[in-house]
């Protein structure tokens, strides 16, 4: 908090007094500063850092059940696939691509939280913010049912900062 309001201050109050968008992630300590010093900009939240949450929350679920299949049948299809899954799913080629949808039709965990991470890139294609809210509580009631503790976690994540992300 004390370095963006440091930095903010030396911009300038007339600088910031003239700032009409700010983007940011969704740390709490940058959403306070921004609010109390910049208020009059439109504040967004940055796109990498939801994806970034996104993906890391599949990649707990791949962890997670990769350990819990140690050594069984199932466990194989895990194997070598972190990269292949954190890639978005238009840019798996190949050998890579028959591997995921061998992992995606084998209905695992981590093929679920895959199928949410790929279905949340609709959100970023929706120019009203009606159908872009009516999107995000779709999608996190997806979440929330899929009985994913990270995913559900990135839903709760989501809902918080709901106003943040349809700007």
């Amino acid at each position: 908090q004390a370095t963006l309001r440091r930095g903010l201050q030396a911009l300038g109050p007339q600088v910031v007094a003239g700032l009409r968008f700010v983007c940011s992630d969704m740390w709490k300590p940058y959403l306070t500063v921004v609010a109390q010093m910049a208020g009059q900009a439109l504040h967004v939240v940055d796109r990498f850092h939801v994806v970034m949450n996104l993906n890391k929350a599949l990649d707990q679920v791949r962890r997670e059940e990769s350990a819990r299949l140690r050594g069984g049948p199932l466990a194989k299809r895990l194997k070598k696939m972190r990269w292949k899954l954190l890639r978005r799913g238009s840019r798996v080629r190949g050998r890579a691509r028959i591997k995921l949808e061998a992992l995606l039709a084998s209905g695992l965990a981590t093929a679920r939280a895959w199928n949410l991470k790929e279905a949340f890139h609709q959100f970023w294609r929706y120019k009203s913010v009606w159908y872009a809210g009516g999107f995000l509580d779709y999608w996190c009631q997806r979440a929330m049912r899929s009985r994913l503790q990270p995913m559900k976690r990135i839903a709760r994540m989501l809902r918080a900062h709901e106003e943040l992300l349809l700007t």
